[in-house]
């Protein structure tokens, strides 16, 4: 009696560490982004920035994400951008992606909901990291002044299935250069942005009250529109540019490459085709599945020895009698 006793106790027991370690196991394999996006290491998270509700035609766009690079790698031909004009980005910059475009002829149209950028990233550490943008030129083709009015989300896929849509994208706070003023709901000062981020406005008391985007940002540092965004030669390239070593010029929708870029363009204003490469699908209750089948196992164990204790008892009890 008593060895069954003990048997079943050690049954408990082991089942006990079992779904302990599990938790802690899946606790410390996780990434937090943002607060509120979980991914687990290898898994491939791809961030997508999106802009609506902007009125009138827009005729360029120049901007930065930033993100740590001991927690998230870029895959590079995972990359996808805005259709229309000329376009460059560089991904082989630690920490940051840079991100140049220009359609000074037909201009686009992003009065719905349209992807401006997007990438995907490896995960490759757990703990927590922040993925942020800065937009540094925006402006509209019948004036070229600074696009004011506009809406900014972004969205997160994880192994091919949108955890989050439609939510406020962070700006970084030490973004900086150009006109563009980018408010933390993601939403331009005409159609309620509230307060601006950037290295330019320090505690956020810089901005203009008269609400105009366009001279709202303090200069000093401040890249020009259609200037490189680095000088010391990691810049995203000046689009149009044929001296830039980095730069690339593309009008007929060919595809172009340097040793730090890859570029496609095209005017025709249809979906992204940029190859993003082929991924293996995923859902969020691979974990749970994962978990479950082993804490199944452990209670399948745990069955069989209390299955054991009772044929033992009942052995007992037919030898005393």
């Amino acid at each position: 009696m008593k060895k069954s006793v003990g048997l079943f106790i050690s049954a408990v027991m082991a089942l006990m560490m079992i779904v302990t370690s599990v938790a802690g196991f899946s606790a410390a394999d996780k990434l937090t982004i943002n607060e509120n996006v979980s991914a687990s290491v290898g898994d491939k998270v791809t961030y997508s920035l999106n802009i609506s509700s902007v009125p009138k035609e827009v005729e360029d766009l120049q901007m930065e994400i930033y993100y740590d690079s001991q927690y998230l790698k870029p895959i590079d031909d995972s990359v996808k951008y805005l259709e229309g004009g000329s376009s460059v980005y560089n991904t082989k910059i630690a920490d940051k992606i840079l991100f140049n475009s220009a359609n000074g002829v037909q201009g686009w149209d992003f009065s719905k909901k349209t992807m401006l950028f997007s990438v995907t990233f490896t995960v490759e550490k757990a703990g927590a990291t922040d993925l942020t943008y800065y937009i540094q030129c925006m402006d509209y083709l019948e004036n070229s002044q600074t696009v004011d009015e506009y809406v900014i989300t972004c969205d997160y896929i994880v192994n091919d299935k949108a955890v989050k849509k439609d939510i406020a994208p962070i700006v970084d706070e030490n973004g900086q250069g150009g006109n563009f003023v980018n408010h933390a709901n993601g939403k331009g000062s005409q159609n309620g942005g509230d307060s601006p981020v950037g290295a330019a406005f320090g505690n956020q008391n810089n901005a203009n009250n008269g609400g105009d985007d366009g001279n709202a940002a303090n200069n000093n540092n401040a890249v020009n529109n259609g200037n490189d965004v680095n000088n010391g030669g990691e810049n995203a390239g000046q689009v149009n540019n044929v001296a830039g070593e980095n730069a690339v010029t593309n009008n007929q929708g060919q595809v172009a490459t340097t040793a730090t870029t890859v570029v496609k363009t095209n005017s025709s204003g249809v979906a992204v085709t940029t190859p993003d490469g082929k991924q293996s699908t995923w859902s969020e209750s691979d974990d749970m599945w994962r978990n479950i089948g082993i804490v199944a196992l452990a209670v399948a164990i745990v069955v069989c020895i209390v299955v054991l204790v009772m044929v033992n008892k009942k052995k007992d009890k037919t030898s005393k009698k």
